[in-house]
C-alpha cells in the first residue's frame, strides 16, 4: 500500500463508543494517521448493535473508513497463525483473521488488547 494506514481493532472501537479514556487517547495519539477497518472488525462491532436505528448509525460511521478485505495472501497468513497458535495460545478465529489481514497489507494494528496479538510474528502493534 502506498498510503500509510492503521488498522483499528474491535476493542478500540467499542472503547471509543463507550467513551473510555484509554481508547480515545489512543485515537488522538494517532490522529494524524489514516485509519482503516476490516470486515471482521466491522462485523463484530455491528453485531453489538441493540436495534435497527443503532445498527444503521454504526454502519454509516464505519463505512467512512477504508476497508481492507480478505485476500489470498491473508488466507495464507490466517492458516499459518491458526496452525502455530491454536493449541499454544488458544487464539480466537476473529483475532487470527484480523492479524492475517494486517500482515497481508503490511499495516499496524491499534488495539487495547496487546496480549491477544503480541505473539504473532511480524505483526506490528501500536499502543
Amino acid at each position: 500500500m502506498a498510503e500509510k494506514l492503521i488498522m483499528l481493532d474491535t476493542n478500540l472501537l467499542v472503547g471509543v463508543f463507550r467513551n473510555q479514556d484509554r481508547a480515545i487517547q489512543l485515537l488522538e495519539q494517532y490522529s494524524q494517521e489514516k485509519f482503516c477497518l476490516n470486515p471482521i472488525t466491522k462485523g463484530e462491532f455491528l453485531y453489538g448493535a441493540r436495534n435497527t436505528k443503532e445498527f444503521q448509525n454504526i454502519l454509516q460511521k464505519l463505512n467512512a473508513f477504508p476497508e481492507l478485505t480478505l485476500s489470498r495472501k491473508s488466507s495464507v497468513y490466517f492458516s499459518s497463525i491458526i496452525e502455530q497458535h491454536t493449541i499454544s495460545r488458544h487464539i480466537k478465529i476473529p483475532d487470527a483473521l484480523i492479524a492475517a489481514i494486517c500482515l497481508a497489507y503490511e499495516v499496524p494494528l491499534l488495539t487495547l488488547n496487546q496480549k491477544d496479538f503480541n505473539f504473532i510474528e511480524g505483526l506490528i502493534l501500536l499502543q
